[in-house]
């Protein structure tokens, strides 16, 4: 258990280890060191994300590039919770496991021709990162809205984060029938109303949509 005060995203990650796919002999259980297996369930989540990420073998016995596979995991159950929340007719063909391992492998790759490369004095283009935190005391909501074409229902939600990049909050909303204009529209005023009951004076919010980038 957790103590102290958590987002709603910090709830959702600490529910991550419970559920079955984690537990399951199939996936993260069965490349454990068994002694560690309750430490890895119950410590605090911020040191469950840091060990897994900065210190792969701790945990792992297995898997040398347990960090990537770890990420991948946390990635890919982020993505399959979207969808089941935001597509409701959407039916899996691998599990998140499956999905985590073939990333992973790509990766690894990926890494691996990017070493190559520099062995040879080839040049590397520089990873773009378009993400740029507020101002100090600032907060900045990235926002998407989503829509079905079969039947125009339409979701929308984002993530709120502070000028040092650590989440802040998150949230989600089912709205129904509307454009994907309008649905960009609510997620930014959910966004909003989230960033209300911080208590900044200023917010960022930021958008994919030229339509409500203009406004």
């Amino acid at each position: 258990m957790v103590s102290g005060s958590l987002s709603s995203g910090a709830i959702i990650l600490s529910n991550w280890r419970n559920v079955p796919l984690v537990r399951s002999s199939e996936s993260f259980t069965s490349l454990l060191w068994y002694d560690r297996l309750d430490e890895y369930l119950t410590i605090p989540i911020p040191d469950w994300v840091h060990i897994n990420l900065q210190n792969p073998l701790y945990f792992s016995f297995s898997d040398p590039d347990w960090d990537i596979l770890f990420g991948a995991f946390l990635w890919n159950l982020w993505l399959f919770r979207k969808r089941k929340i935001f597509d409701l007719d959407n039916e899996e063909s691998d599990t998140v496991f499956g999905c985590s391992r073939r990333l992973k492998v790509a990766t690894c790759r990926s890494l691996d021709i990017r070493i190559q490369q520099q062995s040879v004095g080839g040049g590397v283009r520089p990873r773009r990162n378009d993400w740029s935190p507020p101002p100090v005391g600032c907060l900045k909501i990235n926002v998407d809205g989503t829509r079905r074409v079969v039947d125009g229902v339409a979701s929308c939600g984002g993530v709120i984060r502070d000028s040092n990049g650590i989440w802040v909050d998150g949230f989600s909303k089912f709205i129904g029938r509307c454009s994907v204009l309008e649905a960009e529209f609510w997620a930014v005023f959910e966004g909003l109303c989230c960033a209300k009951s911080f208590n900044v004076s200023k917010v960022v919010v930021e958008s994919d949509n030229r339509d409500v980038i203009d406004v």
